[in-house]
């Protein structure tokens, strides 16, 4: 499987230019949804939301839950060839990455897009427009036949935010499906 993940030049990114250039992105979103609240005078809805009204162990319980289910039902998916082109373009996007590199682009990528898309957009604009950013900002040339699968992410993200489990829930639902998505399409 390893080799299909190769560009078809041989050629990959060096290790670790994808994670910085990601980093980068990700830092400025985060720095985007904060100042979205701050100017919009709702710095509140951060502590508000962030364990949701069942708690800490029921936010995490459940971010958990659904974190290992969505990696599975992606594992699943990959089968269908659209998929499986999407995925290695991932791969070959991103080239090859430590355990250690592929954990911190996880939460970071799973913080940013959380704080960003389900605290200052889904608060502002509500939930249909929150999904609808999110796939649009997931998807993109040679992205776009799976973007049922980010339609799916939104919601599931949303949901769990509307449900009352709070960004922790959402957080942890997103950085689990893509610590484990990366660690099973990245070339070792």
């Amino acid at each position: 499987m390893a080799e299909s993940l190769k560009p078809e030049d041989g050629n990959q990114p060096p290790a670790g230019v994808a994670l910085q250039v990601a980093g980068c992105l990700y830092v400025m979103m985060l720095v985007a949804a904060l100042v979205w609240l701050w100017a919009g005078d709702r710095m509140q809805v951060l502590p508000e939301h962030a364990l949701g009204r069942h708690g800490m162990l029921a936010s995490a319980g459940t971010g958990l839950a659904a974190g290992l289910l969505g990696a599975w039902l992606l594992t699943l998916a990959d089968r269908f060839s659209s998929v499986q082109s999407c995925t290695d373009r991932i791969a070959n996007l991103l080239g090859s990455l430590g355990d250690n590199q592929i954990l911190a682009l996880s939460v970071l990528s799973a913080v940013a897009e959380e704080v960003f898309f389900r605290l200052a957009v889904q608060d502002a604009l509500g939930m249909p427009i929150a999904v609808a950013l999110y796939v649009l900002l997931n998807t993109g040339p040679g992205f776009w036949s799976s973007s049922w699968l980010a339609l799916c992410g939104g919601l599931l993200f949303s949901g769990l935010v509307e449900l009352g489990f709070g960004l922790l829930s959402a957080t942890t639902a997103h950085a689990i499906i893509n610590y484990l998505s990366l660690r099973r399409i990245l070339p070792t």
